[in-house]
This record gives structure tokens, C-alpha cells and sequence, in this order.
């Protein structure tokens, strides 16, 4: 959730970058048509209502240009805040808000195919599978136990004379001291081989219910972690559908956002040529530029939505959160 609110106050500051942009935007094209109203007037083609009027326009668009200036830097200390960087030192955003590189951006995550790999969900999955191999080390202890040893090794005696045994060990009569009876023999005091081999059997019919109560809990357990791993799944699936639906939406969204904001950039183009033309007026000019501001802002919002619902989808499906990418006109700044 950390990179979630990182990513969010990220993309929150590069949206007040693009509003200061457009309102100083904005702002600069209020002053043009100041100066372009006063030209009129002065060649007699504009009346001094219709400059006062571009005057108080101006004056009017100027407190807009300042309160997100200020949006801007407010929202820089809060990315400050978050990655707990000192206020005093310099914040400079490494990417810029680009719609075009905003669809290809989101093509991987609106994939149906794509699995969630949550560690919560591996972690129940393996969970549940070991609770599984618990059961069957707990019926072992209910079956009987078959031993097979076999041991080897030699054993040395001491020769006739207490030495250290140098051969090897040997019985016969040659090695029996003088005087013994006919017949017998004797070791010669070196190693002798030693092999032992067996098998063990063993059954216990009462061990006071212990493993019967054993293999009974290792069954519940087996149980509560496959429930467990279902409810997970469950949770999982949800959130991933409720995220997947609401990158559609935002997706909708930004496609309805950026085809408007084209339309009103061209009337706002038309409106300024009709007007330095003469064929419209400045009221029409206006009109256009306040939709033009409004369509672009809607647009970098939308696009902003649209970062936020992929950062959102990828923290379902147990990916890393993405960044922004870089656009052109980013890329070649920064190099």
C-alpha cells in the first residue's frame, strides 16, 4: 500500500504541474488578446468596452494562475513528505503527463488472461499444501514400523604374549599354547570380522488415543487452511474484477477526455482566427478559451485517474506498481 500512496501523491503532484501549465497557459493567451483588443482599438476597430472587457478578463484569469502555482508546490511538499525528503531541497518530477503514452502504457493490464500473483494467496497455497502432508505423516504414525539393520565392523584379541594383533585373526591349533588337548583350536589374536544383521517389528495396538487425535487435528487444520485459501482466492478474484472494472472506466473516460480536448483546441484555433479576422467577437473567443481550459483540464485528470487505476490493478494482481512513462519531449529534456 506504501508504493500505492507513493504513486498517488506522484501522480497528484504531476497534476498540479500540467494545471499550473495550463493556467499560466491560459494566462499568456488572455494577454495576447489584451494587447491584440488594444491594437484594434487604437486602428479604431474595437471599442473601449471590448478592451476593458479583455481587461477584466485577465485580471480575473490572474488569481486562477496563482492559486494553482501554489496547488503545485503544496502538492510537492506532500510527495516531500511522503519519501521523507527535507523541505529545503529541490523536487524536480522525472516524467510529464503524456496521454498518447498513457494508452500503450495501460494495454498490459486491461489483459483478462493476467494471473494475480499475490504473496498473500501463494502463501495460503502453501499453507494449505503442507497442512495436506500433515495428515499423511500423522495416519504414519497409526501403521506398524518395520526396522532393517545390519551392522559390520572387526574385533581384535590379544595375541599370545599381550601385543598389538597384526594379522589377521585366525582359528587354529598351530596358534594353541603347548600341553592343549588334541583337537583343540585357538585364536591367533588378530582382527576377526564382526557382522550383525536383523529386523525389528513393532506395532503399538494402545498409545492412549495419540495419534488418532493427532491425525483427527492434522484433518482440521487441512480443513481451516483450504477455507482459508478458498476465501483468499475469493478476495483476490474480487478486488482484481473490481480494479479490472474500474481501469475500463478510467480508460472510457480518458478516450472521451482526450477526443474533447482535441475538438476544443481546434474551436478555440477557429475562434482566434475568426476573431483577428473580424468575423466573430471577443465574447465568442472567450467562450472558447474557457472550454479549451476546461477540456484540457479534464483530460490531464482523466489521464491521472487512468495512472491511478493501472498503480491499483497491478497492486491486485501482485505486481510491481508502474510509473508514468517518460514522454518524448521528457526524454529529450533529460538528456
Amino acid at each position: 500500500m506504501f508504493t500505492v500512496e507513493v504513486q498517488r501523491a506522484y501522480l497528484g503532484a504531476l497534476l498540479a504541474e500540467r494545471l499550473a501549465e495550463l493556467q499560466q497557459t491560459n494566462l499568456q493567451l488572455a494577454s495576447a488578446r489584451l494587447t491584440q483588443v488594444q491594437q484594434f482599438h487604437n486602428a479604431g476597430r474595437a471599442a473601449q468596452y471590448d478592451v476593458l472587457r479583455a481587461k477584466v478578463e485577465r485580471a480575473n484569469i490572474e488569481p486562477l494562475a496563482i492559486q494553482a502555482r501554489n496547488d503545485r508546490d503544496l502538492a510537492h511538499l506532500e510527495l516531500k513528505r511522503i519519501l521523507n525528503i527535507p523541505v529545503e531541497q529541490p523536487l524536480a518530477l522525472t516524467t510529464a503527463l503524456d496521454p498518447q503514452a498513457a494508452q500503450a502504457f495501460v494495454a498490459s493490464y486491461l489483459d483478462t488472461t493476467v494471473v494475480a500473483e499475490r504473496p498473500a494467496l501463494r502463501a495460503a497455497e502453501l499453507t494449505a499444501r503442507s497442512r495436506r502432508l500433515a495428515i499423511t505423516a500423522a495416519r504414519a504414525e497409526l501403521m506398524p514400523t518395520v526396522t532393517f539393520f545390519f551392522q559390520t565392523g572387526f574385533q581384535a584379541f590379544p595375541p599370545p604374549g599381550f601385543g598389538f594383533p597384526g594379522t589377521r585373526g585366525s582359528l587354529n591349533a598351530a596358534s594353541c599354547p603347548a600341553g592343549s588337548p588334541a583337537g583343540r583350536v585357538c585364536q591367533n589374536g588378530g582382527w576377526f570380522e564382526d557382522r550383525n544383521m536383523g529386523i525389528q517389528f513393532s506395532w503399538p495396538l494402545f498409545d492412549g488415543l495419540r495419534a488418532k487425535s493427532a491425525l483427527q487435528l492434522a484433518r482440521a487444520q487441512t480443513r481451516i487452511a483450504e477455507l482459508e485459501l478458498r476465501i483468499e482466492r475469493e478476495r483476490v478474484a474480487v478486488e482484481v474484477a473490481r480494479a479490472r472494472a474500474e481501469l475500463q472506466r478510467a480508460k472510457a473516460i480518458f478516450d472521451a477526455r482526450r477526443e474533447t480536448a482535441t475538438e476544443a483546441n481546434e474551436a478555440f484555433r477557429l475562434a482566434s482566427l475568426r476573431f483577428s479576422r473580424g468575423l466573430s467577437t471577443q465574447l465568442e473567443v472567450s467562450d472558447a478559451q474557457l472550454a479549451l481550459l476546461t477540456a484540457e483540464s479534464s483530460e490531464a485528470r482523466a489521464t491521472i485517474d487512468l495512472f491511478l487505476a493501472t498503480a491499483e490493478l497491478a497492486r491486485a494482481l501482485g505486481r510491481p506498481i508502474p510509473m508514468p512513462p517518460a514522454s518524448a519531449q521528457q526524454r529529450r529534456t533529460n538528456e
